[in-house]
């Protein structure tokens, strides 16, 4: 039975390594692994308690048994394995110091390349997360490239929407529940059924999570701190319980920080798993682009988030009547494929932050945040599918043709215009990097927009739009990331953008907030024109 087993196994294994066993040797085998296979099967059937009936039965269908066991080794030999960091797909870090760049680091997430890839990046106050299909979520430091932590949320047969962070959380939407992450360890801290099928990932405020429908309106659900405290006051109440209980145990210690751990720190935040009353914002059309939030203070939060039907809408929620209302809308003569831009206002300043939208009819619209008046309107000629780069005071927006606009964020006046680029990548104080239609990294010169160089970047497919630092993130879909900088910038140049602040004395205000003109009491007015008084067409200048 042993030697029929081990047949099986020895045909299907010698067929997947494309040698054939010698019929007329029934105890030889040209392949090593079918021999190996056949001596660790008939040792494993050997081993097994069968009782003399048992036996008989397994004896009389042992060609059954031996395809069966050998369909099975053969299944598990085939199965695919992580693939292992190719030395060949790294950046040469010798060709790059000829560009004036680097390899920070690089590092590969845990991910098993046959069966599974990368879906989603995000950057986020120091922190580069990684989503794949297969519902894993990975944390790295973004200067670093040490893996943080790493965290299965959900189902991973269900499809994931894009990562969404604050300051501390980090959400996603897998299937038909929401979850909340807290971005230190990766754990699990709240979760959420969803009333309806999400159209994107979704926006994370202080209080609520925003997650588009595809029906067209905007979900919120309410998550809450059972601790809020500060690392201070936890610390000193988990000391008063620690004394309490060494006094119990007759105890003594002369330092009771020296007890607490980084991972008793980390405990400190648990959300309420009570299920509080959804609110819903209806907009016209399918909401299929991630929203963001735009203003988040105690009292009062609002998103905004474009549809299909060519509309932008902004919802408030007001925490003291606890309704989610339609604040106003922008009407666009085409819909928007890319979620906004923000420019806040400067901390304290009574000033409204600035909304940036590309729609797909190639126009780019600039809008106050707080009422939706139009400050100014763009049109880059062709189609627009990637989001607005907001740089300090430079907008970046590339179009489906090819060709990279830089504007004025505040007046919306063009800069420069670098012809043949499909996306912005990153941004230095004194280059901008961006890839055009031939795959290539191209180097321009911020103040200009000239080529300066380009850096072939077609094996790495995920090449993430960086518009907090200098860091250029580059991946590949089987897990592998790389950072790169510019030589000798050891610390990230971090962009921050605020909205104009009312102008000081000297300076020019805009069109629409010039102050009356003074009048000059020993100067003579001009006379008013006559009623009904029209221009002469025929009269010479």
């Amino acid at each position: 039975m042993c030697y029929a087993l081990g047949r099986g196994i020895a045909r299907l294994v010698e067929t997947t390594t494309g040698e054939a066993a010698s019929d007329t040797s029934p105890g030889k085998y040209h392949s090593r692994a079918a021999k190996t296979s056949c001596r660790a099967a008939g040792r494993c059937l050997e081993q097994l308690p069968f009782s003399p009936a048992g036996y008989e039965l397994v004896k009389s269908m042992r060609g059954r048994i031996a395809f069966l066991v050998g369909t099975a080794m053969a299944f598990v030999l085939a199965l695919p394995r992580p693939a292992p960091l190719d030395a060949a797909e790294l950046l040469n870090d010798i060709a790059l110091h000829a560009h004036n760049l680097e390899l920070a680091w690089f590092n590969q997430v845990q991910i098993d390349a046959g069966r599974s890839k990368v879906v989603d990046v995000l950057l986020s106050q120091g922190q580069l997360f990684v989503l794949t299909d297969s519902a894993i979520v990975q944390a790295f430091d973004a200067e670093t490239g040490a893996t943080q932590w790493m965290t299965r949320v959900g189902n991973p047969d269900h499809l994931s929407q894009q990562l969404g962070a604050n300051d501390r959380y980090v959400g996603l939407v897998n299937g038909s529940y929401v979850y909340l992450l807290d971005r230190r360890n990766g754990r699990i801290l709240w979760s959420r059924q969803l009333e309806d099928a999400a159209g994107a990932g979704p926006a994370i405020s202080q209080q609520y999570v925003f997650v588009p429908a595809v029906r067209g309106k905007v979900m919120a659900y309410r998550y809450t701190v059972e601790k809020p405290l500060s690392p201070e006051d936890y610390r000193k109440e988990i000391a008063e319980t620690e004394a309490e209980l060494l006094e119990a145990a007759g105890t003594e210690t002369d330092d009771l920080e020296a007890a607490f751990s980084t991972e008793t720190e980390e405990e400190q935040i648990e959300l309420e798993q009570r299920e509080w009353t959804g609110l819903f914002c209806q907009s016209y059309g399918r909401a299929m682009v991630q929203p963001i939030v735009t203003h988040d203070v105690k009292g009062e939060e609002r998103a905004a988030w474009p549809t299909d039907r060519g509309f932008v809408f902004v919802g408030e929620i007001n925490n003291v009547t606890g309704l989610f209302l339609l604040r106003y809308r922008l009407n666009m003569d085409a819909p928007s494929a890319a979620s906004p831009a923000y420019r806040p206002a400067p901390i304290g300043s009574p000033q409204s932050g600035i909304l940036y939208v590309a729609s797909q009819d190639g126009y780019v619209y600039a809008l106050e945040e707080r009422d939706g008046t139009l400050l100014w309107r763009y049109s880059t000629g062709s189609p627009i599918t990637e989001p607005p780069a907001l740089i300090g005071n430079e907008l970046y927006v590339s179009n489906q043709l090819g060709g990279l606009h830089c504007l004025d964020a505040d007046t919306g006046k063009p800069k420069w215009f670098s012809p043949r680029i499909l996306q912005f990548v990153a941004a230095s104080e004194t280059r901008v990097y961006a890839v055009d239609k031939l795959n290539l990294l191209a180097i321009l010169d911020r103040a200009t927009g000239t080529r300066i160089d380009e850096i072939d970047v077609v094996r790495y497919p995920i090449r993430y739009m960086n518009t907090q630092t200098d860091r250029i993130y580059l991946l590949t879909t089987a897990g592998l990331v790389q950072c790169v900088r510019e030589v000798g910038a050891e610390e990230p140049t971090v962009h921050e953008s605020f909205a104009p602040t009312p102008s000081e004395e000297g300076e020019t205000l805009p069109a629409t907030e010039q102050p009356p003109a003074e009048v000059n009491p020993f100067q003579p007015q001009q006379p008013a024109p006559q009623p009904g008084a029209a221009e002469n067409p025929f009269l010479s200048p």
